[in-house]
């Protein structure tokens, strides 16, 4: 519930822009790399994927290695949303950036093949 709450206000662009300013406010407040890959989980879980993209392309510019678990929600993510073309490009973005993935993250891609075809 509290998440959905934390969901709620951040989604908000308002929110959105300052939780992503590297130097924030005055008390140099700001979010961490872990709280940014549970707010993408959120938004994956709420069918989100536009916005958990977007999230996912903005913790990449303050995190250089994401996470293997938030690449194979964001892929699993797009998978069930009926974007393959969304789940090829994050793969191929994850093999570039160097990330190995596991037995999730290549079925995500076989899955989306099958699909299409």
């Amino acid at each position: 519930m509290v998440w959905v709450f934390i969901l709620h206000l951040i989604s908000e662009s308002t929110w959105r822009s300052r939780i992503l300013q590297r130097p924030s406010c005055s008390t140099k407040c700001q979010a961490e790399p872990a709280s940014l890959e549970t707010y993408i989980n959120c938004l994956c879980e709420e069918g989100k994927i536009e916005e958990a993209s977007y999230m996912f392309s903005e913790l990449k510019k303050v995190q250089s290695l994401l996470n293997l678990m938030v690449w194979n929600v964001v892929l699993l993510a797009s998978l069930l949303a009926g974007q393959t073309n969304l789940v090829w490009e994050l793969y191929r973005r994850m093999m570039e950036s160097g990330v190995a993935g596991d037995l999730e993250t290549v079925g995500c891609p076989i899955w989306g093949f099958c699909k299409e075809k």
